[in-house]
């Protein structure tokens, strides 16, 4: 299921399945992590910042990023727990957000995991991320009860 996020009324949907299926067809097909330009990585390490970005370079988007709207990114938002980002857009219910027990809310729980899978990839070697994405979208289908999504699911898949 491709989710329309740039409708102007997108708000997530309640089915864990149809917000797997998306960021896993989206890791999937863009097949490398959304890092901050190369030129900053450097300082951003030295400052102790994680180089992931919700949009990365060269148009790349994390598993968060992939649910933030068009035209609705900032910079601001970098930095902050991805499911708080989306709640401050008012695309997940502000009620669901408890940063000190994810355990709450199953959407909030799966955000969570699917952004630690792809921030995990900033440290992996290139030729092996979309395997170890693809093992890691498999381990958290079995965690929430899901139907895995995988590479040979692509081409029925448009984002």
């Amino acid at each position: 299921m491709t989710l329309n996020v740039n409708a102007p009324d997108f708000v997530l949907p309640n089915s864990l399945q149809a917000i797997y299926d998306h960021v896993a067809a989206h890791l999937l097909r863009q097949g490398r992590p959304a890092l901050a330009p190369s030129s900053e990585q450097e300082d951003l390490i030295a400052r102790g910042e994680t180089i992931c970005r919700y949009h990365g370079a060269r148009g790349t988007r994390c598993a968060i990023g992939c649910l933030i709207p068009n035209g609705r990114y900032s910079d601001e938002m970098e930095g902050k727990w991805g499911p708080a980002v989306l709640a401050d857009l008012g695309i997940l219910p502000r009620a669901e957000i408890d940063e000190y027990d994810v355990s709450k809310a199953p959407r909030v729980r799966l955000l969570s995991a699917l952004q630690m899978l792809h921030d995990d990839a900033a440290a992996w070697p290139d030729d092996q991320i979309v395997a170890r994405w693809e093992k890691g979208l498999a381990d958290l289908a079995r965690e929430f009860g899901l139907r895995p999504f995988t590479r040979d699911m692509l081409s029925n898949n448009k984002e």
